[in-house]
């Protein structure tokens, strides 16, 4: 629960429903949990029964006196009924505390303005905030070389050769994804991200990469309640990238993605995007025109707040490929799950909480022909999968230490194109 979270909400008579719940209020405030107690308040406030709502919630402090969203909700509620000193000790109390969300964060600074000068803070219409990371990678498969010592060639088994093998090397790589958006009104959002992925091998150079892609949109409100919200966003996406200095990659497309809150435990997600990719060679590389095409996606996801510290993602994501050619074209499901564990960092650097993330998934990819310059019978068919984990170190500020690990194991109708890569990776982020 944040603060203000019914701006404008004008004092309300005295109803039935409301007569009710005094007395409702009355029998089972005593003996009543802290959720069932809290819904009780939120029925006073959204009836303006603020006083009935302060009384409930001093209580309710009683049993939980450095809940920092208590302590907000009763400053909220103290600045509504013209008390300002006891609002800014509630909600300096808040702030104390050093829990507060980004957006619990900014609720505090509007009251203590509010409380302050008598005058709401006015709400800037420009957000913008970002990430850039930074660090080095070690691959055992760094090529994407196969793992077999044969390999198919016109449906003839032939001895691989080693640069068709795995290839270990290191790689640094960088990451800066930023967001924009622009408040029109109050549940209208103009807004714009953006995301530059750079990497660099130390030998396999051909891999060396660069990413740029930019994704402007706007964002619905369709609906805010306390067990309900929902937020749609149409966006265009326009993206270029480069390989190694010889093959260069157009994007355009665009897509409608969904997200609903349930209950403030469940979070969900849908998205559809479609997106038209154009390859063209730098250096003189040929039969590039293979694989432009167009690529559709569809995304289904869900997170579960298991309690204020666990919580676990569910994610399911189908993918299709038209190309030039048909042996390119494929159709690719995959299911991810993660658990993402929350904890107070054991070195205190900071006040932040560390993240330990563990994830599973699989995919399954099937191909719509075979490719006869390696088997006119067989079309390729992989199936992928892959475990991760992950730990973030709070070490300053909005300044993290990453670590992560990864194990790929992908087995394929084809022999040339089974694999196997374990990768280990450290990088320092910061967020502004």
């Amino acid at each position: 629960m944040t603060a203000c979270v019914w701006p404008g909400m004008a004092v309300g008579q005295g109803t039935a429903a409301s007569d009710q719940a005094a007395e409702q209020l009355e029998r089972t405030l005593k003996s009543a949990t802290v959720e069932d107690a809290l819904g009780l308040a939120e029925v006073a406030i959204a009836e303006g029964r603020f006083e009935q709502a302060v009384g409930i919630l001093s209580g309710l402090l009683l049993r939980d006196p450095q809940n920092p969203s208590l302590l907000l909700l009763l400053g909220d509620l103290y600045s509504r009924l013209g008390s300002f000193a006891q609002a800014k000790l509630y909600v300096d109390q808040a702030i104390a505390t050093g829990q507060l969300s980004a957006a619990q964060k900014q609720e505090a600074d509007l009251l203590i303005a509010l409380v302050t000068t008598g005058q709401p803070a006015a709400r800037d219409p420009f957000s913008f905030a970002g990430r850039l990371s930074t660090g080095f990678r070690y691959r055992t498969n760094a090529t994407g070389g196969t793992k077999n010592d044969t390999v198919l060639i016109n449906d003839q088994a032939v001895a691989a050769q080693n640069n068709a093998g795995e290839e270990e090397d290191y790689d640094w790589f960088g990451t800066l994804t930023v967001r924009a958006g622009y408040t029109i009104q109050p549940g209208i959002q103009l807004d714009a991200n953006g995301l530059v992925f750079v990497r660099k091998q130390f030998q396999e150079t051909q891999n060396d990469l660069l990413i740029a892609e930019l994704e402007p949109g706007a964002s619905f409100e369709l609906a805010n309640s306390k067990d309900f919200g929902m937020v749609v966003r149409p966006f265009g996406v326009v993206g270029v990238g480069q390989l190694d200095n010889q093959l260069a990659q157009r994007i355009l497309g665009g897509g409608l993605e969904s997200r609903q809150q349930l209950d403030g435990r469940f979070l969900f997600n849908q998205s559809a995007e479609y997106r038209d990719v154009d390859y063209e060679p730098i250096d003189g590389l040929a039969g590039l025109n293979n694989l432009d095409g167009s690529e559709s996606r569809f995304e289904l996801g869900g997170l579960y707040l298991i309690t204020d510290a666990v919580s676990a993602g569910l994610n399911y994501r189908a993918t299709i490929r038209d190309t030039n050619q048909k042996f390119d074209d494929r159709t690719q499901h995959r299911l991810r799950g993660s658990v993402t564990l929350r904890y107070l960092d054991p070195l205190e650097f900071t006040g932040d909480k560390s993240r330990f993330r563990v994830a599973v998934s699989y995919t399954d990819t099937e191909f719509d022909a075979a490719n006869r310059a390696i088997s006119a019978v067989t079309i390729r068919e992989d199936e992928e999968w892959s475990f991760d984990i992950s730990n973030s170190l709070p070490v300053a500020e909005d300044l993290t230490f990453d670590l992560s690990g990864s194990y790929t194991d992908r087995q394929s109708s084809l022999p040339n194109f089974e694999l196997e890569d374990t990768t280990v990776s450290a990088a320092i982020s910061w967020r502004f």
